[in-house]
């Protein structure tokens, strides 16, 4: 994941590149084909690129920067409102594009704001309440992720979840609880079991004679 950026002397570069680029490696570009962004999020190939004004690029994080071409050190400079959002003067606050928050829009959103049923916690929030080690990768308060309310699931929370009961195919003496009891299926939409031919309940946990 190297990438170069053909960009003008001094330019700032749009949010779909600026808030990719963190850390440069302040080493010279040699003739090797590389991917470069161009408009946007496209990316095409270059095959052939004069070494002495491009810089390897470690895409990594969501902070915002610019770029300027042959100038050490510059790569990775502080932006207003870390390339991903523009700063009402009037109040001094960042209006965050979609998919950003925090003050100066450098943390990647929860999806739909945990569509209302869950709390939206920096990875190294929830690492620690699991009891687990993230290092100190600094991007470890920047990276969010929702943590659902009971009865809810899914990356952004969306999901109703069904009532669960033992399946007896699902592990030792059919104890493991499984959606549906392993003998239906869950309507994710309404939390709602839709049971195979031959059970009901709303687990799915008893079966009938009638088929």
């Amino acid at each position: 994941q190297l990438h170069a950026f053909d960009k003008p002397s001094g330019a700032l570069m749009s949010p779909g590149n600026a808030l990719e680029v963190v850390a440069a490696f302040h080493t010279r570009q040699q003739r090797t084909g590389v991917l470069v962004h161009v408009d946007g999020d496209a990316v095409t190939a270059k095959d052939d690129m004069a070494p002495g004004d491009l810089y390897f690029f470690n895409l990594t994080a969501n902070m915002g920067g610019h770029y300027i071409p042959g100038l050490h050190g510059t790569m990775h400079q502080p932006v207003e409102c870390s390339g991903a959002g523009r700063c009402i003067r009037s109040t001094g606050r960042c209006e965050c594009a979609p998919g950003f928050t925090g003050d100066a829009c450098a943390r990647i959103a929860c999806s739909k704001g945990c569509s209302g049923h869950g709390v939206c916690q920096a990875t190294r929030k929830l690492l620690e309440d699991a009891g687990l080690s993230y290092n100190d990768a600094f991007d470890s308060s920047m990276m969010m992720s929702c943590v659902c309310d009971s009865g809810y699931r899914g990356f952004d929370c969306a999901m109703r979840e069904c009532p669960s009961g033992p399946d007896p195919l699902g592990g030792p003496g059919g104890a493991e609880g499984r959606d549906c009891s392993g003998r239906g299926v869950c309507d994710y939409t309404d939390g709602v079991c839709q049971c195979a031919a031959g059970f009901f309940g709303s687990r799915c946990e008893s079966r009938t004679n009638y088929v």
